[in-house]
């Protein structure tokens, strides 16, 4: 299980080399992904989804790459659902929803956010569902545009 941390590290370094403009936390990313690189090339295949996550975050590293960004992340969205990893699809579309909402886009945002909430609480993981409604329920109310007044 040492892969699912090394997940979770990844994940959170980039996301801390993102809003903080960091290259401590950049550099630390890079060094998991790595990691999970080579169990990848020496055969290991719980990791290529970790590694599909990565790419897309490092992607989204970069200004301007939110398109690249948005298709490494659906690519990981689709091989979840074909692999039945319930829990890793919803992460998937949390991930690329809070992305939308640092960019700018409300509408990409909802969707990928409220399929976050409905896949979380499928698997049963009812607090990280009630997380998501509480800080985002105003993206999937009828006529709003997700932003606060």
């Amino acid at each position: 299980m040492v892969w699912r941390v090394c997940l979770y590290e990844g994940l959170t370094a980039f996301s801390l080399a993102r809003r903080k403009r960091s290259k401590k936390w950049k550099s630390r990313a890079l060094q998991v992904m790595l990691k999970v690189r080579r169990w990848v090339e020496s055969g290991s295949t719980n990791c290529k989804l970790i590694l599909m996550f990565f790419e897309a975050e490092k992607v989204a590293l970069d200004a301007g790459k939110e398109v690249v960004a948005r298709h490494k992340y659906n690519a990981a969205i689709s091989s979840t659902s074909r692999c039945g990893f319930l829990h890793d699809r919803a992460l998937a579309n949390q991930r690329i929803g809070e992305l939308c909402l640092e960019w700018g886009d409300y509408i990409s945002a909802a969707h990928y956010l409220k399929s976050a909430r409905d896949l979380y609480t499928e698997w049963g993981a009812i607090a990280i569902a009630d997380w998501l409604n509480e800080n985002h329920e105003s993206l999937w109310l009828p006529n709003t545009t997700g932003i606060e007044k």
